[in-house]
């Protein structure tokens, strides 16, 4: 909403920092607006990068889902009880249908538009600082561009599109992971305040990517990160060839649905996926419980029922103390 509000004034400072640092421009037309913007070279089909100014950039937004407008208006006794009587109904929903069709009724009302827009402004907006990077949103670059250099990894190309041979590979590119993680330091990565605030679960997918990506291309393996198979994403989807393709899942042991996402997500992404192969990463950063023995009990039992199941692997996202500091 905000950037079709202000897309001249994005546009106007696009094309002054396109000049100024001398980037290849595409034209394009925008609200009816023509100009010349940066391609995206990520994408299929053309599509513009704006790039924005860092002191406008800020932090996750204040509400990613109707359920965070309460966390955010209780810092209002107000706010909360106008919120609460207004679109609270969207709380007591559960699937996101009933959610999108409540939030138009919700939207379709200046009061209830009102309280929720009261909500927002109340909350003093803060830039994200893009150079100490707090949340480990960036992280992931320099991990990409060194990783393969600093931790060599000698992996055997996989046989044309042969999924055991695919399988394989995948567990290894898992298992160097695992040790970057546990025992040369990129746990650092997975934690706002060492081992009190974690990050957000996708900083975690990112760092894989990164660590994958690397010795992947040196064997013609083909990583699509958050691929859409037609009943949602999956983290990611490693490919060779046509036949060949495993998934790959990873998920913080906080999270509730840690064991449904096993039970029944990652099956469902595997029938859309037609294989077999699939590996569940569940990454310990506390509030585990019982949840990695639920887990193994699934595992068998699929394995009773089907011959076969997805891989879990248990890593330790506790930064450890350096070895001077062990007594």
């Amino acid at each position: 909403m905000v950037t079709n509000i202000v897309i001249e004034n994005i546009i106007e400072f696009n094309t002054r920092i396109l000049k100024d640092l001398k980037i290849n421009s595409e034209e394009f037309n925008i609200k009816c607006l023509k100009c010349r913007l940066a391609e995206n070279p990520t994408t299929n089909k053309k599509a513009p990068v704006f790039l924005l100014p860092m002191d406008v950039l800020r932090d996750l937004p204040i509400a990613n889902d109707w359920e965070e407008v309460c966390t955010v208006a209780s810092e209002n006794q107000l706010l909360r009880d106008q919120v609460s009587g207004l679109i609270g109904e969207i709380w007591r929903t559960k699937s996101k249908r009933q959610k999108s069709d409540i939030r138009e009724k919700a939207l379709s009302s200046k009061q209830a538009f009102m309280a929720l827009l009261k909500t927002i402004q109340s909350v003093e907006p803060k830039a994200y600082d893009v150079n100490k990077d707090p949340d480990g949103l960036r992280s992931w670059i320099k991990i990409h561009e060194n990783i393969a250099t600093d931790f060599p990894l000698a992996l055997s190309k996989p046989k044309t599109e042969s999924i055991n041979s695919l399988t394989e590979l995948t567990e290894k590119i898992i298992e160097q992971y695992t040790w970057l993680i546990e025992e040369r330091g990129l746990s650092r990565l997975l934690w706002v305040e060492k081992n009190k605030k974690r990050v957000h679960e996708s900083v975690a997918q990112m760092l894989f990517f990164a660590v994958a990506d690397c010795y992947a291309k040196a064997n013609n393996i083909d990583i699509t990160p958050e691929a859409d198979i037609g009943r949602g994403a999956v983290d990611f989807k490693f490919s060779s060839g046509y036949e060949a393709r495993v998934l790959v899942e990873i998920k913080f042991s906080d999270y509730g649905y840690v064991v449904s996402g096993y039970e029944k997500q990652l099956e469902i992404y595997k029938s859309a996926e037609k294989t077999k192969k699939g590996f569940y990463v569940v990454i310990d950063v506390g509030h585990m419980g019982t949840k990695d023995d639920q887990l193994l009990v699934l595992k068998t039992e699929t394995i009773k029922e089907n011959g076969e199941a997805s891989e879990i692997v248990f890593i330790s996202g506790e930064v450890k103390p350096s070895a001077s500091k062990v007594h």
